[in-house]
């Protein structure tokens, strides 16, 4: 009975990390006939999801042992892509509408400052990924979280606050350097629960981002 049991969540596992790699080919597929590369960075995304999650069930099936490696992968992965395509978007759609408003005040556009918040970001990311305990990982996130802060300063969100399908997007970025900061907090203040910072990148920020941008789409 152990034995079958084994082997169905060894088959559920293959069918679970199949849908991604099908989704990969699915996409490779639809940039090759279009011929639209600069829509590869994507299949990168996928291929990193689909490696977290074998990992994921290999450690739930006690062939590896991660430390919880797959799931730090797989949010590293889901925030970075927050980083870089929310912002692109969040000031965008920021811009369309404070311009609709004849605002004085924009948006910074697109620059050096944000590719460097993106690296900084991304490399404590990493670091969390690898090295989950060490301090210097901990300095790095809370640093990435401030650095975020201000990246998120630069965007006019608090002049939004009469239109939610924008503010939304502002309060869903939020999130992340919040996350950031609880997750470097625990390794100093012993009273931060490690899980707050999880709950803030996921529920939080992955989250309110999907429904914010979900919203806008759907009612758009």
């Amino acid at each position: 009975m152990y034995l079958e049991s084994i082997a169905s969540a060894e088959v559920i596992a293959v069918i679970d990390t199949s849908f991604l790699f099908v989704l990969l080919g699915v996409l490779l597929r639809e940039i090759i006939a279009g011929r639209n590369w600069l829509n590869l960075p994507i299949t990168v995304v996928l291929g990193l999801l689909a490696t977290a999650n074998i990992f994921s069930h290999l450690e739930a099936l006690g062939y590896v042992e991660t430390d919880g490696m797959s799931y730090r992968m797989a949010i590293a992965v889901v925030i970075s892509l927050i980083t870089l395509i929310g912002g692109r978007v969040i000031p965008s759609f920021t811009r369309n509408w404070l311009s609709k408003q004849k605002s004085a005040e924009l948006p910074q556009p697109f620059g050096k400052f944000d590719v460097s918040a993106m690296v900084i970001t991304v490399g404590a990311l990493v670091a969390w990924i690898v090295f989950p305990d060490h301090a210097w990982t901990a300095i790095a996130l809370i640093c990435a979280g401030i650095v975020n802060v201000l990246r998120l300063g630069r965007w006019q969100g608090l002049r939004t606050l009469s239109e939610p399908l924008v503010w939304s997007l502002h309060l869903g970025y939020l999130w992340l350097p919040i996350g950031l900061i609880l997750i470097g907090a625990t390794y100093f203040v012993e009273t931060i629960l490690a899980s707050a910072g999880i709950h803030a990148l996921t529920a939080g920020a992955i989250a309110d981002m999907i429904l914010a941008v979900m919203t806008r789409v759907t009612l758009g």
